[in-house]
């Protein structure tokens, strides 16, 4: 496996382990209490971001064993919408949260949130990283075709 895709597979794991870490906590009418990613109300999200971050795990781990989910031309294409996909959900997740804090100030953001976004984000560069490199081999192969052709005699 490529360093490109070992360190995609890095934060998508990171991504995934951080959904079970606290995102949101602190004194709740009286109560102390830390919620989740799977917790709460931004439950859907959390969920939506484990499950995306598993199937890029997937899509990623699945062809080292001889299974292929998806084709290997489309293979970065939907690994960086996914990444996309759940960058925007955290960042909505994270407004919420910050509007809840700033409505009841003894409650606060986690970390587990910003650890799921931070993978998040380093999944969807490194997928652009590999859409980009690839891109760039097809156009030189383009030019080089001309090159190693031998001129008429």
């Amino acid at each position: 496996m490529e360093i490109e895709e070992q360190i995609l597979s890095a934060g998508s794991l990171l991504a995934v382990m951080s959904v079970f870490f606290p995102w949101f906590g602190g004194d709740w009418f009286g109560e102390t209490v830390m919620w989740t990613g799977l917790q709460f109300y931004t439950s859907m999200v959390g969920l939506l971001v484990l499950l995306s971050q598993l199937f890029v795990l997937g899509v990623t781990l699945l062809p080292i064993v001889g299974h292929s989910l998806v084709s290997p031309q489309r293979r970065d294409v939907l690994r960086f919408i996914i990444g996309m996909e759940c960058v925007l959900l955290l960042i909505v997740t994270i407004t919420i949260f910050a509007k809840i804090a700033l409505e009841s100030p003894r409650v606060e953001t986690r970390f587990g949130v910003y650890m799921s976004l931070v993978g998040s984000i380093v999944v969807s560069l490194y997928s652009f990283l590999r859409i980009q490199q690839h891109r760039r081999r097809e156009v030189e192969e383009f030019f080089s075709l001309g090159e190693q052709s031998e001129p008429p005699k």
